[in-house]
């Protein structure tokens, strides 16, 4: 209850604290991890595991309903299927950045096809150009 009196405190109530942790996820998360173990924001940072933040959320979101009066053994079963979740959704994520790979990899390898003769280089002047500098005597 100490640390829901700090979250009060931090964020001008539980309301505030809850579409705050909707709002900014991660900021919110972290802020609240803080002063879960009152150890600096920063620090908590370096302690987090990347692609692993809705794991922390899905925690807290257990320990506010334990302290909100929700039987453990209900918590627990909300807690295992929020991590099932979470486990398919990062299934789901690493595939499509496996398709994405794969496709980036397949243009990669396709040889570019260029002409046979290049361009000569600089610019380009068309019929309707005016030539700078001495201009050619006027044909008689």
């Amino acid at each position: 209850h100490n640390i829901i009196a700090d979250i009060e405190e931090t964020w001008d109530g539980l309301a505030d604290w809850q579409e705050a942790m909707e709002s900014k996820p991660v900021s919110t998360l972290r802020r609240t991890l803080s002063l879960i173990f009152m150890e600096p924001v920063d620090k908590i940072c370096g302690m987090l595991i990347e692609g692993r933040l809705p794991e922390y959320s899905n925690a807290i979101g257990t320990a506010w309903a334990l302290a909100n009066g929700v039987a453990p053994t209900v918590a627990s079963r909300m807690l295992e299927a929020a991590e099932i979740q979470v486990d398919s959704q990062i299934e789901t994520l690493n595939q499509e950045l496996l398709t994405a790979l794969g496709d980036a990899e397949e243009k990669k390898e396709k040889p570019s096809t260029p002409g046979k003769k290049r361009s000569p280089s600089g610019a380009k002047q068309t019929k309707d150009t005016k030539p700078s500098g001495k201009q050619a005597p006027p044909k008689s």
